[in-house]
């Protein structure tokens, strides 16, 4: 009987080491699985595989973007070109109208609000190269050469680069403008107009209608001015582009007259009208 208990002892006692070692080599695995891959276990490809996502993962925390070929941040941009002007007043039976061959720089200083879309402030200028002063009255005109004009501008502007880096672009701007009128020339399309006889071994008389002329056409002007452009860059750089376009500035300026002048006139101001066309060369820093 005792050899009976025995036997059931040590059976139960196997059966309960053979449950311990089942339930340890279930625990043993279970953790093999969870645990993290080893180096010592991983190919060589899978190696190769982890270093190159984490140098990869490095260079796009480290690396920050190429602003190379992009209008992005800085802005600065200087063009040139020839144009043409026109510049018109007129008042009862008096029109008077300027023209001529120009020239017309810009620079412009600002930055990128987003990409390709540009703020600025601009600088820019007409200089009419020797333009004519046409004076009509009523049926009579004359023609006075060698008369000077300068318009300067500034203002704010928005530049707007498109695909393939065509741009378009606008702006406004308190403009100055400054008449200087061949005196002499004027005095004498005014003794042809109004029939006043002159003495030509002698200097000539400034006539009243003469002087109202001068004084009302030539001058000093504050007014406004809007532009207008388009055009073409390339890349000749990084950051550095070259390119061609067409500008227009449309100005007005009006003038107020004093009470002499009104009186003849028979309105209380003038006001000129300007339009210029130019072909731009520009350079662009961006």
């Amino acid at each position: 009987m005792s050899g009976l208990n025995a036997n059931v002892a040590a059976c139960r006692c196997a059966s309960l080491i053979a449950a311990l070692a089942v339930w340890l080599l279930f625990t043993v695995a279970w953790a093999q699985e969870k645990a993290p891959e080893s180096p010592s276990s991983q190919t060589p490809a899978d190696t190769a595989e982890v270093q190159a996502e984490t140098a990869e993962q490095g260079v796009e925390k480290s690396v920050p973007e190429n602003p190379a070929y992009k209008h992005k941040g800085l802005y600065l941009r200087f063009s040139v070109g020839p144009g043409y002007s026109r510049f018109a007043a007129w008042y009862p039976s008096h029109v008077f109208i300027l023209e001529a061959a120009a020239l017309t720089p810009e620079v412009a200083l600002g930055f990128s609000i987003v990409e390709d879309l540009e703020m600025t402030l601009g600088l820019s200028g007409t200089i009419m190269i020797a333009p004519g002063f046409d004076l009509s009255v009523a049926d009579k005109s004359q023609t006075v050469k060698e008369n000077q004009m300068t318009q300067i501008n500034a203002g704010p502007g928005l530049t707007y680069y498109l695909p393939y880096n065509f741009y378009i672009g606008s702006g406004a701007s308190i403009s100055y403008l400054v008449f200087s009128l061949n005196k002499t020339g004027i005095e004498k399309a005014s003794a042809d107009i109004y029939g006043v006889k002159v003495d030509p071994l002698k200097p000539l008389d400034v006539t009243d209608a003469t002087k109202l002329i001068y004084e009302v056409a030539g001058g000093h002007y504050v007014g406004f001015a809007v532009r207008a452009e388009v055009g073409k860059e390339w890349w000749v750089s990084e950051h550095t582009g070259m390119g061609i376009g067409l500008a227009y500035v449309f100005s007005i300026y009006p003038k107020f007259l004093g009470k002499d002048q009104e009186t003849s006139v028979r309105r209380d101001r003038i006001i000129w009208y300007g339009h210029t066309a130019s072909l731009m060369v520009t350079g662009t820093y961006n």
